[in-house]
């Protein structure tokens, strides 16, 4: 009998290493991996001053292409000190942008470190990341279908692209754990989504706020966006 030839080579793929690869075939498993690294970044390191912090970090993730820079916003949009996220596809690298806050989630000489900043830090964080992830994972694909990035013109547009609907419903399933809902509740939420009371529920997550705001219903959009929710749920 013929053996079974892999599709991927054993040790890269697309020119990058197997955590790429699983970050294609799963990935939850691979967001959680890079937590569980960031977690044990946090337990080793003490830091000196911001610059010590940013460089050992963008060194500890070059492997996985991840890279911090600072925000030209001063303010903070979180408390983490996290800004944004951003995937640039050319150079397969993912840009989290930062406000000095972020000294605050780690451990720094001459500080007094309290757990719960690195903890609001650590979720802002999976989050970018899970949501850029989902892009690179889907401009990876794009390169084996040799299919171009579709362009954004406005806010309504952008969140109607299928890749962008994708992602966010990831984002959105990911909200839901975090808070401690598990599969029942998410899909009793989603088929009571006409309810007054699961509106407010749908409503206190932002971008699931968003969709709701933009588009009807039963628009094509929200059909596609839910099928998303419902296949993340139950991709186990």
């Amino acid at each position: 009998m013929e053996r079974y030839k892999r599709k991927y080579d054993e040790n890269i793929f697309m020119g990058e290493t197997m955590s790429m690869l699983e970050m294609v075939l799963h990935p939850d498993n691979y967001v959680n991996l890079i937590k569980d690294k960031i977690i044990s970044f946090y337990n080793k390191n003490i830091f000196t001053d911001i610059n010590d912090l940013i460089v050992s970090l963008n060194s500890y993730l070059i492997d996985e292409k991840i890279q911090f820079k600072l925000s030209d916003k001063k303010l903070s949009k979180y408390d983490s000190g996290l800004q944004s996220a951003r995937y640039y596809p050319k150079a397969n690298v993912i840009v989290i942008l930062y406000t000095d806050d972020i000294l605050n989630a780690f451990k720094m000489r001459g500080q007094t470190n309290d757990y719960s900043d690195f903890k609001w830090f650590l979720e802002d964080f999976e989050e970018f990341l899970g949501h850029e992830t989902i892009h690179r994972m889907q401009s990876f694909k794009d390169k084996v279908n040799n299919i171009k990035a579709t362009s954004t013109e406005n806010e309504k547009e952008h969140y109607s692209q299928t890749k962008e609907i994708m992602s966010y419903a990831w984002q959105i399933v990911q909200t839901f754990k975090m808070y401690g809902k598990d599969e029942d509740y998410i899909k009793f939420i989603l088929s009571s989504k006409r309810d007054e009371p699961n509106v407010k529920v749908i409503n206190f997550i932002p971008v699931f706020k968003k969709y709701y705001n933009l588009f009807d219903k039963d628009s094509n959009v929200m059909k596609l966006l839910y099928k998303y929710i419902y296949l993340y749920i139950d991709n186990k």
